[in-house]
C-alpha cells in the first residue's frame, strides 16, 4: 500500500490574488477613513468655534461690547491632545461691535479641503475654501 502524503496550504497564485484583493481593498478604505478623520476633527472644531461665539455673546450683553473679550481655548481639540486647528480672532482684537472667530488648520488637518473655518457675530458661517458652508459646518 502506498500512503500518499497529503499537502496543505496555498499555492503562490491563491496567496498572490489574496495579497492583490487586500490591496485593492486597502486602497479604498484608507483615503476614505482620512476623509472621515478629517470631517470628525472640522466637527469638533466647529463645536469649538460656536461655544466661543456663544461666550462673546454673553460678554456682549453684559458690557455692550466684543472689545476685550478674551477668546477661549487657542486650539482644537480643547482637552489637549494633537492640535488640529488653531483658533483665534480674524483681526487683532474684536470691535466694539464685531468680531470673527477663526480656525486655522494645523497639524493632520492641514490638508482639509475646508480650509479656514469662521464664524463672525452675526452667526455667519463660512470656510475659507470654495466648499460650502454645508458641506464644511
Amino acid at each position: 500500500m502506498k500512503f500518499r502524503k497529503t499537502v496543505a496550504g496555498f499555492s503562490l497564485i491563491e496567496l498572490m490574488i489574496a495579497l492583490a484583493v487586500i490591496s485593492i481593498l486597502a486602497s479604498i478604505a484608507y483615503p476614505n477613513y482620512m476623509e472621515y478623520l478629517q470631517r470628525a476633527r472640522r466637527a469638533e472644531c466647529a463645536s469649538v468655534l460656536l461655544g466661543q461665539a456663544n461666550a462673546m455673546e454673553r460678554r456682549f450683553s453684559t458690557t455692550n461690547s466684543y472689545v476685550g473679550a478674551l477668546p477661549g481655548p487657542v486650539q482644537c481639540p480643547a482637552d489637549g491632545g494633537p492640535s488640529s486647528y488653531v483658533l483665534g480672532f480674524a483681526e487683532d482684537e474684536p470691535t466694539a461691535l464685531t468680531f470673527v472667530i477663526q480656525a486655522v488648520p494645523a497639524g493632520a488637518q492641514t490638508g482639509d479641503r475646508c480650509g479656514t473655518l469662521s464664524i463672525d457675530n452675526t452667526g455667519l458661517k463660512t470656510p475659507a475654501s470654495g466648499m460650502t458652508t454645508r458641506q464644511c459646518w
